[in-house]
């Protein structure tokens, strides 16, 4: 299940593991993805479900809602991407779909203007799409799984982490990568978050430790010995 801060509220995801969430900007809707493909968008405040929709033939990997809320992007073990309109009440309608990757969809960002799409892929490759059409603007091979993808708040780069627990920059308009002298870690890298500020990157993975790296210089600023188990996500209080 997927519970919210408050104690007293729980959502009932049903239809087998989630393995996908994003909410939207003024915090209303959640939308959750399953193993079973499914999305599901849920009334956060009273937890009651408000649609369900078989979105992929293979489980939901990655969810993000524009900066308006009213578009839901969703990516799949299926390799695909497809793009949701979102309706009053929480309506979920089909819009389009992207052929994306020759292997799963990992991760997804979408850029502050709401017109540019980013994608990961355990192919290996970071791909940016036009939202609109699905056009595909530039490609990065990455050069192993890409596993985690976080936009800085400016939405100017990219940090990918991957299968061999390195942590990159990239230029979100051409793709060119940025000089980091950091980002090593044991084992893969699986949660990546940008500080409000963005001058610092929490990265976690499968050696179950939080790290701090300046993003300026690539120091890491701190380790902290965090879980028992692999961190499969993070995200930044607001």
């Amino acid at each position: 299940s997927v519970s919210r801060a408050r104690r007293d509220q729980h959502f009932s995801v049903s239809g087998g593991e989630a393995s996908a969430l994003a909410i939207t900007p003024d915090g209303r809707t959640i939308a959750t993805g399953g193993a079973d493909g499914h999305i599901r968008l849920w009334n956060a405040t009273t937890g009651r479900r408000l649609a369900d929709a078989p979105a992929h033939s293979d489980g939901v990997r990655a969810l993000r809602f524009t900066s308006d809320g009213k578009r839901l992007v969703s990516g799949s073990a299926d390799k695909m991407l497809r793009v949701w309109n979102v309706g009053a009440g929480g309506a979920l309608e089909y819009r389009s779909n992207i052929v994306a990757h020759d292997d799963a969809v990992t991760a997804i960002a979408v850029l502050p203007n709401d017109q540019t799409l980013i994608s990961a892929s355990a192919d290996s490759y970071v791909k940016t799409w036009r939202l609109d059409s699905g056009a595909l603007q530039n490609r990065v091979h990455v050069g192993a799984r890409v596993t985690a993808l976080a936009l800085s708040p400016d939405g100017r780069v990219v940090a990918t982490g991957d299968s061999e627990g390195r942590v990159k920059f990239w230029h979100t308009s051409g793709g060119a990568p940025i000089a980091f002298a950091g980002g090593a870690q044991d084992g893969t890298v699986y949660a990546l978050v940008w500080s409000g500020d963005g001058k610092i990157l929490v990265s976690g993975g499968a050696d179950r430790a939080l790290r701090y790296w300046n993003v300026e210089t690539g120091r890491l600023l701190a380790k902290i010995p965090a879980h028992d188990g692999a961190i499969r996500a993070l995200v930044r209080a607001p």
